[in-house]
């Protein structure tokens, strides 16, 4: 090889880990794996010097992100590859005023734990769970009789003596439980139509994954499972074959497969799906019988990583391993469901096996402190894969399985209708919420239906930029601090993926007009807004919400890039539902269903670019309802039914509501005109973003400060748009153009208004 080879090599496996959350000194080598020479560059050496060493910044000043440029030359080549460092600022020096809950009601003779963590609030007015110390008393589960105990406690990091009271009665409760009130339309009925975004997206990803190579992402697989490699390559960043991540992104692969096929019944893709579970079977196989690993394991490595968290073993020395893990068991359930693929179920609930076999034998205590370990104990939402395992196969040792990830750092306070979001890690805790409504529609458990309702809540009402997504460098800050939280690294694009599938769930048992906004309004402005528009399959990481600010599409196999990899064939997911009686239209994304065993055909045109109404042609011989979503940016100017206009509608909850007599096939026609409307920063309200109809806006801008807007400015360019129907525009003489549109351009997403 010449010098330039040896570089592009080095190039290519240089990988530091995971830089969005940095608190601790990097390693940084002076020598690639192939030979070449590499020195180091920083930025700002008042938080990463040239050596690695990391000083955070302290608590108050906010999270720094560092420019690391690592310089590989060989002979007289050479290259620069540039990293991005988000060093975190120092932990809360926490002063407690008060413990926000002090007293559980549990119910006799049934065994419960002392919570291991609490809410409290701080001198500074803030809500936060901190971990718990209880005197002389274990955290193993206690059974009592009938009565009002009392216990003395402490917090282990903070000294504030509490007294906690358990009252315990015999008395059932009484609410009734939730039930679920309909279905959504399976996806592989429905089928986008083409001219919009939402079908461009999912044709990009079709061609990435009619390109991609199975045993590329069966590489490390293979090789942990001493098998040969056949025609695979190893895959880059977060999964090459030294990073301890590697095999997540092989199973968001599987998962798009799944939906890919769903969503374009392409035969290729099907062929693929069918490869993957058969070679995951041989290595599955392999690794019992001639590695004599534990029966059912399955990954990318040895089962190393999982003994070494049991022993306490932290970020960096491990990365996450029942994350990984999750990952893989939930496309392996995706297969199955959507693949009609028997043996990727059977290799699924051999994972889930060896999951219970494993974690049965932990104890309370133990099992939270792994999961309260940062990074390393972050287990993604496998709680979700195996209670659905249980509805799958009706065996009751999945779920319960599933219990053994239930954790009090988020459920005590969630349990208490206690916002302590603050400081949590957003797409770490949003997919264990979703995991336990799965465990409610398995088990009928009222609390942890009221968890993840409370949660859902909470998070789109109190912590989602008005685009739809959450968090600040991956973390849940503050309720209602969005304003002073904006920058380069806001909304995580893997928290918007999860807050929308949670919502899907929710909507099941409560399909409010409110649910459906919010998944609208996160799919528009967030999903679709996060894939670079070719096909190279590369997907932001954050949503930048800052001044001049840019998006950075990632193909180096992080978190994002996988759930990139399956969001775009999603869109039809939650379009249409039904229940016996009734149809829904929830979202204006122009499709067709046809459900012949429920005899649901549905031709729908949604005009996104005029944004003037819906027109939908309908044969729904067996329903006697059907019911359109009128979207809140929509205001309603007529409506037409088989022509005719109607001179009175019938609304329900934000649904067009028309009862189905005789006329069971039928043409029905919404028009309406977009609303513009500038939303507030609650913690700053003398900034806002711009929507038009669905649309969150950005200015086109590389000024570093806010643009100042008022609101007759902005009525105007609104009329602006309405009479131009242009795809972009002018405000003040800047381009305005809807945020799922900006590819590269700098832009900006809040403006300061004018007084």
């Amino acid at each position: 090889m010449d010098d330039k080879q040896y570089v592009q090599l080095d190039f290519a496996s240089l990988n530091l880990g995971n830089l969005k959350t940095v608190t601790f000194n990097l390693e940084l080598p002076s020598r690639g794996k192939y030979g070449s020479n590499i020195s180091w560059k920083t930025n700002d050496n008042r938080f990463i010097e040239i050596t690695g060493r990391v000083h955070r910044p302290r608590h108050g000043i906010g999270n720094r992100t560092v420019k690391l440029t690592a310089i590989i030359k060989h002979g007289q080549f050479l290259l620069t590859k540039l990293f991005n460092i988000t060093i975190l600022q120092m932990p809360l020096s926490v002063k407690i005023s008060s413990v926000c809950l002090t007293s559980i009601k549990v119910k006799a003779n049934k065994q419960f734990y002392l919570p291991a963590w609490l809410p409290v609030k701080t001198d500074e007015n803030r809500l936060i769970s901190l971990a718990v110390s209880w005197p002389k008393i274990d955290l193993k589960g206690h059974t009592f009789q009938k009565g009002q105990y009392e216990f003395k406690g402490n917090f282990r990091e903070v000294d504030f003596p509490f007294k906690f009271c358990v009252n315990v009665t015999s008395e059932d409760s009484t609410e009734k439980l939730p039930q679920r009130k309909l279905w959504f339309e399976p996806l592989e009925n429905i089928s986008l139509k083409e001219g919009t975004i939402f079908y461009n997206l999912q044709q990009a990803r079709l061609k990435f994954l009619q390109q991609s190579n199975p045993d590329d992402y069966l590489y490390n697989f293979r090789q942990a499972a001493g098998l040969p490699v056949v025609s695979g390559h190893p895959l880059i960043g977060w999964d090459a074959p030294d990073s301890l991540l590697r095999g997540h992104t092989t199973g968001h692969y599987l998962s798009a497969l799944a939906l890919c096929y769903a969503a374009t019944h392409d035969s290729k893709i099907l062929k693929k799906a069918t490869y993957m579970i058969s070679s995951l079977t041989e290595i599955q196989n392999n690794f019992s019988k001639q590695l004599k690993f534990h029966e059912g394991y399955l990954g990318a490595y040895s089962e190393k990583q999982f003994d070494e968290l049991e022993a306490g073993a932290t970020y960096p020395n491990i990365w996450a391993p029942y994350y990984t893990l999750h990952k893989i068991l939930s496309g392996l359930i995706d297969i199955y469901h959507y693949c009609h693929n028997q043996p990727a179920l059977s290799v699924a609930c051999k994972i889930g096996d060896w999951v219970n076999e494993r974690l049965s034998k932990l104890s309370y205590k133990k099992r939270n402190h792994m999961w309260e370990t940062y990074i390393a104990g972050e287990f993604g939402g496998i709680n979700e894969s195996l209670a659905q395992l249980t509805e799958i196969t009706q065996q009751t040792k999945y779920v319960q399985t599933a219990k053994l990830f239930n954790h009090d750092r988020l459920m005590t306070p969630l349990a208490a209708s206690i916002d302590a979001l603050d400081g949590m890690h957003a797409n770490q805790h949003i997919p264990q919420v979703i995991g336990l409504l799965e465990i409610y529609k398995v088990t009928h458990e009222l609390p942890y239906f009221k968890m993840a309702d409370f949660f859902w809540q909470t998070v789109v009402q109190h912590h989602t930029y008005s685009f739809g997504g959450v968090g600040k460098s991956e973390l849940f800050q503050g309720r209602d601090e969005l304003g002073q939280r904006l920058g380069s690294d806001s909304a995580e694009t893997c928290a918007t993926y999860n807050m929308l599938k949670l919502t899907k769930k929710l909507f099941e048992f409560d399909p409010s007009a409110a649910k459906m906004a919010y998944y609208e309004n996160a799919t528009f402005n967030h999903i679709a807004a996060s894939s670079a528009q070719d096909s190279s399959g590369g997907s932001t990481y954050f949503m930048p919400t800052g001044y001049g600010e840019q998006k950075q599409f990632d193909v180096d196999n992080t978190c994002c890039h996988g759930t990139g990899l399956e969001n775009h064939f999603k869109y039809g997911e939650a379009i249409y539902a039904y229940d016996n009686r009734t149809v829904w239209v929830n979202l204006p994304i122009s499709s067709t269903v046809e459900d012949s065993n429920h005899h649901i055909y549905i031709d729908l045109d949604a005009d996104l670019k005029e944004l003037s109404g819906l027109k939908i042609t309908a044969f729904l011989p067996n329903q006697d309802c059907l019911k359109i979503r009128v979207p809140e940016w929509a205001k309603i100017t007529g409506v037409s039914y088989e022509g005719k206009k109607l001179s009175q509608v019938k609304m329900v909850d934000g649904y067009i509501q028309v009862n189905l007599t005789e006329i069971k096939k039928f043409k029905l026609e919404i028009f309406w005109t977009p609303i513009a409307k500038l939303e507030r920063l609650i913690d700053r309200p003398d900034s806002a973003s711009m929507k038009f109809g669905p649309y969150s806006l950005a200015v086109i801008t590389k000024l570093n400060n806010p643009v100042s807007v008022s609101q007759n400015n902005f009525l105007e360019f609104s009329r602006q748009c309405l009479k131009e129907n242009s795809e972009t525009a002018t405000l003040k003489g800047l381009s305005i153009m809807p945020l799922c549109q900006v590819n590269h351009e700098k832009y900006q997403l809040y403006v300061h208004l004018e007084k």
